[in-house]
């Protein structure tokens, strides 16, 4: 076992111990796991902080999930504790104490609980989630036979027949990856007049085409999507290569 998957093994444990940093909260998997996505998106974008790591933190979830964490003393304490706990695990020792400040968030469902570090602007680079009020214009999807598809493995394919392709965590999502490294709403694909585009949904570990990371990107034959470890190659032309089509309804990766 190597550095890297030593700390995903140990993260993992302490996820599956979550209980033990917040006994009060009913989704004490899902606090743990995204406090995790968003230090992990930090040191991994920022190598820098892990000299100086982030210690300032806005908390954002719902209005009644805000006053469920309001109601408990020690929510600030036990967040502060799962935090250093984590920081411990990636070998940084953190200088300052943590502090955090709840958000009211409430296009935020009752699952959802996002962490962002508070800093200057011009300090970190930001991905943005798709904005809703600007989302671009659905054009008529192409021809079943003709249709754009994703390639993954060695043999499987998606083809591309709907205005929308969600990619995540959460089981609601088309495409479903069942790994910490992928957040529950990580990526989504949508069809628009120049083809098909990818966006960044606000995920911690970033969306990748050819290696850049991206916060949206109409995409072209023979691109690389990459999302926390896992690619997909997408082409334009169905009949380029001879494969096995996936036909299932939601498309479903486990975490091996």
């Amino acid at each position: 076992m190597n550095g890297l998957d030593f700390i995903e093994s140990s993260i993992k444990l302490l996820i599956e111990k979550s209980t033990t940093y917040f006994p009060w909260a009913e989704k004490s998997v899902e606090i743990m796991s995204r406090l995790n996505d968003s230090i992990q998106d930090i040191l991994v974008n920022h190598p820098s902080s892990k000299e100086n790591p982030p210690y300032r933190f806005a908390v954002k979830l719902n209005s009644a999930n805000a006053q469920i964490w309001q109601k408990n003393p020690s929510w600030q304490k036990d967040l502060s504790n799962a935090y250093i706990a984590i920081i411990k695990e990636y070998g940084i020792r953190q200088q300052f104490a943590p502090t955090f400040t709840l958000v009211v968030k409430n296009s935020l469902d009752d699952k959802e609980v996002v962490f962002e570090e508070i800093a200057d602007s011009s300090a970190r680079d930001k991905t943005s989630a798709i904005n809703s009020s600007k989302k671009p214009k659905i054009s008529p999807l192409p021809d079943v036979e003709s249709s754009p598809i994703l390639l993954f493995g060695e043999d499987k394919e998606i083809k591309l027949t709907t205005s929308v392709i969600t990619i995540g965590r959460r089981r609601s999502n088309d495409v479903v990856i069942d790994d910490m490294r992928i957040s529950r709403t990580h990526a989504q694909i949508r069809h628009v007049p120049e083809g098909y585009m990818v966006f960044d949904a606000g995920s911690s570990g970033g969306t990748f085409i050819n290696g850049t990371r991206i916060a949206q990107q109409v995409l072209r034959t023979g691109d690389v999507i990459s999302l926390g470890g896992y690619k997909f190659i997408y082409l334009n032309d169905g009949n380029l290569i001879n494969t096995k089509t996936v036909h299932d309804d939601q498309i479903g990766f486990e975490d091996k």
